[in-house]
């Protein structure tokens, strides 16, 4: 009996350690789908219609939860881009060495109302590149581009997330990107929106916004240009350091491609929107930035090129363990299957009933004597 109850046991406990285990694993997939912290990851709202800050449209609430609203005092001043847990890009001439009198807001989508889901950022450090040089009407400057270090990590949500770093090449000349901001959106009416705004620009390339009929020559290679030849759509005034962010496609992760900087007046023709351009940037951003999140994919998780030996080691180890739970279930189950089997013609002690037993061996001495006789009778009383 002690026999029996031991392989009951010895089952159970293993059902119950490959069901814990399948339920951890599937814990695991079902926290890393939520996981926010990948940089790039969009929603539902970031595929809203986007037409065309001047020739724009509102912004679907939370659409780009990478967009950081910079405030100088009350008002919109510039915007900014989240890039890890604790740093933001921008605009150099967004910041100032010391500027106190700024104040950084994620989440934000109405400048007007308190967001439920909007996060106050409060400022570590500012980091402008050692070689930047302010811009003024008729010359972009170079080099503007600058960190903004937090006190505190991000905390990432539904509604406030990382966007991705565009690598050099990522994305031609051509391809429709997106611009976000809180700036102008006419020259007319110099007022700056109080709801998000966004736009879809197409790339220019180095050679047709350096060229004479545009801006002939000026334009840095740290730069790129954004917006269409007969003008109309344009970021504008307040619209500075916000992202101009491109994805290959809505399942696709979102890039920061560039940081709006400067333009010859606003939304006027053969004079595009001019960006600092972050491929170009690398080299400050990895020496400051240490925690850059990986880019999303559209299964919820890293892509394996993307994911780190560790994480790598750490999943085969959960396959490994559940693999062993069950091979030792289906070993325990044969054992027992077994001994079941070995016992009933034995002295069936581990699988027959008190009552069974007595029976058997009651009638098994009989049954020996007739086939010891060679009178096998196959008659078994019970």
């Amino acid at each position: 009996m002690f026999g029996k109850l031991t392989g009951i046991l010895m089952l159970a406990a293993c059902l119950v350690n490959f069901g814990n285990a399948k339920a951890k694993t599937s814990e695991t997939e079902s926290s890393e789908t939520k996981d926010y912290s990948y940089c790039g990851q969009g929603s539902q709202r970031t595929r809203s219609r986007v037409r065309r800050v001047i020739g724009g449209q509102d912004a679907t609430a939370h659409a780009w939860p990478w967009t950081v609203l910079i405030m100088n005092y009350t008002t919109v001043f510039c915007g900014a881009s989240i890039i890890s847990p604790t740093f933001l890009i921008t605009a150099a001439h967004c910041v100032g060495r010391n500027r106190t009198n700024i104040s950084l807001y994620a989440g934000k989508h109405r400048v007007d109302e308190r967001d439920l889901h909007e996060q106050k950022l409060v400022v570590k450090k500012f980091y402008r590149h050692h070689k930047y040089r302010a811009g003024n009407d008729f010359h972009p400057g170079d080099y503007d581009m600058a960190l903004i270090q937090l006190k505190n990590p991000i905390k990432f949500t539904e509604y406030v997330r990382p966007i991705c770093l565009a690598g050099v090449d990522m994305f031609e000349p051509g391809h429709e990107c997106v611009l976000s901001g809180w700036g102008y959106t006419n020259t007319t009416v110099r007022r700056t929106s109080n709801i998000l705004q966004e736009i879809r620009l197409p790339l220019v390339s180095e050679k047709v916004c350096n060229s004479n009929k545009s801006y002939g020559g000026i334009i840095p290679q740290r730069y790129l240009c954004a917006g269409v030849p007969e003008g109309g759509k344009d970021g504008c005034f307040y619209d500075s350091g916000g992202p101009l962010m491109c994805a290959h496609s809505d399942t696709d992760p979102w890039y920061l491609v560039g940081m709006m900087i400067w333009g010859s007046g606003c939304a006027q023709k053969n004079k595009y929107g001019v960006y600092a351009n972050v491929a170009k940037q690398m080299a400050m951003i990895k020496d400051k930035v240490k925690d850059l999140p990986r880019p999303y994919s559209p299964t919820g998780y890293p892509s394996p090129v993307q994911t780190s030996k560790k994480d790598s080691g750490d999943q085969n180890k959960e396959k490994i363990f559940i693999a062993i739970i069950a091979a030792l279930c289906v070993i325990i189950l044969i054992l027992l299957t077994t001994l079941c089997i070995v016992h009933f013609y034995t002295r069936g002690y581990i699988c027959c009933t008190a009552t069974e037993k007595r029976s058997y061996r009651h009638n098994r001495a009989p049954r020996v004597l007739h086939e010891q006789n060679g009178k096998l009778n196959g008659e078994v009383s019970v």
